[in-house]
């Protein structure tokens, strides 16, 4: 017989007090969820990625009603264009010092096969194209090299 053990977010996520966040895909579903415990951990700042405004601003009055001393940034992004995941990664490594904890949870499904206008095929998640990103800034003492994703 084997033990399982069960996850509680409110108990099992380790404090982020001074942590830096940046989250793809924050607008909605698992994605939206993630951000808004992770705040509840007293994190410094968290961005996060998404295509659409109007549901950011909705995942930001959420986090802010759970965590209201969270600083809390939408960097809205298109991660099937190279350029718009390019400008992105552009502005937050202008704005931010550092980067703790990069969270890949933005996902795409139920589309037929095709290719991005950059040429990379579609597929249910789109990390490839900010993990190129990020691993091209691994060598920045900004940014840790422990990755998770989500999705």
């Amino acid at each position: 017989m084997t033990s399982s053990k069960t996850f509680n977010a409110s108990t099992d996520i380790p404090d982020l007090s001074n942590k830096v966040i940046l989250l793809t895909g924050g607008t909605a579903g698992l994605g939206r969820e993630t951000l808004v415990t992770l705040a509840k951990h007293n994190p410094s700042t968290i961005y996060f990625t998404g295509r659409n405004a109007s549901s950011a601003q909705e995942t930001i009055s959420q986090v802010k009603q759970n965590a209201p001393n969270v600083i809390v940034k939408f960097l809205e992004c298109d991660q099937m264009s190279l350029a718009s995941v390019q400008s992105v990664a552009q502005k937050f490594l202008k704005e931010a010092q550092r980067l703790d904890m990069l969270l890949c949870v933005a996902g795409i499904m139920a589309l037929p096969p095709k290719l991005t206008k950059d040429g990379y095929e579609v597929c249910g998640t789109c990390h490839s194209l900010v993990f190129r990103l990020a691993y091209n800034h691994c060598s920045n003492n900004s940014v840790s090299t422990t990755w998770l994703t989500l999705s």
